[in-house]
């Protein structure tokens, strides 16, 4: 697994000692000019507040969110404009789903975004949730940050530009599994069951298969397991490690790559326009690193995690071709359901084609 790292983390208590915006507060009064500088000519330090959606022992704050901000400490504090992020994690400031809200309302000036959880503000970013979109998560999570940094895709001008947000890293999760607590041994076996959902296209992928999908979020799925609420989800497996999923389920799928859950850091528009622009390059190049970084460990981390899971009991499941081709089958309509989802307005079919695209190139 990747290595846990320290890195700064505050409670919502220590928000009373903070009068307004951090980053006003560290540049002095703000105003607009690009950044403060001291006595010496040197960029005064700025603090910003990252919302984080995750708890900080999820996989992912500990190999892509923790990682970042300390690459955003280093890089800045080398160039000469000094940026440091303070992280309230496990939704401190506010659930998932208002994310967008939050960060556009100043509640933080970082914000950790997610097209299954924010569709309603960025529905196109869900192409990436797509059953079987790609055969791997690394290559799917770089694609995403070359949309989501592109200033002429459709996904960035919808998704990110509408909402007033600059994205500066970007991943994707293992691809999703099933994961269930009763036996499974194919494909048809799902039929019938409750299985969670994140929401977005994995609502489709689970009615294709004639199970029911049960939306809910990360930090109410052990309880909705252990109560008979579901009967399983789809699941990227780190995630059964970190939360203690493992404890409530007996069977998982290695193959059966249904869907995945991508995300972006992004600081609102208002807030990228005070820093200077040494201190958006040093967001940008941390962003960067951390998000190729992050791909990269994706491919050992998957296999350790199956390792961990057969090791405390439980059963995985290899899918065979007829199996494969039955999913491939029953998925098949789910990219029109999901565009028929879309707002009006959405370019639907040119963000599935982009997507496509830039999965290609990162192939």
């Amino acid at each position: 697994m990747v290595k846990s790292r320290k890195y700064r983390t505050r409670s919502v208590a220590s928000l009373v000692a903070v009068s307004g915006l951090a980053l006003v507060t560290a540049c002095g009064g703000g105003g607009g000019d690009g950044g403060s500088t001291g006595a010496d000519g040197a960029e005064e330090a700025v603090t910003l507040k990252l919302g984080d959606i995750l708890a900080e022992n999820h996989y992912i704050s500990e190999g892509f969110t923790q990682p970042l901000v300390e690459q955003v400490a280093s890089v800045s504090e080398e160039a000469g404009c000094p940026v440091s992020i303070d992280v309230f994690p496990d939704g401190q400031l506010g659930e998932p789903a208002d994310e967008v809200d939050n960060l556009n309302s100043g509640v933080f000036e970082v914000g950790h975004v997610a097209p299954p959880y924010n569709g309603d503000q960025m529905p196109l970013g869900n192409v990436f949730n797509l059953p079987r979109m790609a055969s791997d998560a690394s290559t799917l999570g770089l694609a995403y940050y070359d949309l989501a940094r592109d200033a002429e895709s459709e996904i960035y001008k919808y998704d990110f530009e509408r909402n007033n947000m600059v994205p500066f890293a970007a991943y994707a999760l293992p691809l999703y599994q099933f994961v269930t607590s009763k036996p499974i041994d194919g494909v048809e076996a799902l039929r019938g069951l409750n299985i969670r959902s994140a929401g977005g296209p994995q609502n489709a992928t689970v009615s294709a298969l004639g199970a029911t999908p049960v939306q809910m979020t990360a930090a109410e799925q052990y309880e909705g397991l252990q109560r008979g609420i579901i009967d399983g989800g789809i699941f990227n497996l780190p995630s059964l490690i970190s939360n203690r999923t493992f404890e409530v389920t007996s069977h998982f799928t290695t193959n059966a790559n249904v869907a995945s859950f991508n995300g972006a850091l992004v600081v609102s528009q208002p807030v990228w326009d005070e820093l200077s622009e040494c201190q958006q390059e040093a967001l940008l190049t941390a962003g960067e690193e951390a998000t190729e970084e992050f791909a990269t460990s994706l491919p050992a981390v998957e296999e350790e995690t199956i390792a961990q899971l057969e090791a405390e009991g439980l059963t995985a499941v290899e899918l065979g071709a007829a199996d494969l081709e039955q999913l491939d089958q029953a998925l098949s309509g789910v990219a029109d359901t999901w565009l028929d989802t879309l707002p009006s307005d959405a370019p639907g079919d040119a963000a599935l084609e982009e997507a496509g695209a830039a999965i290609a190139d990162r192939s």
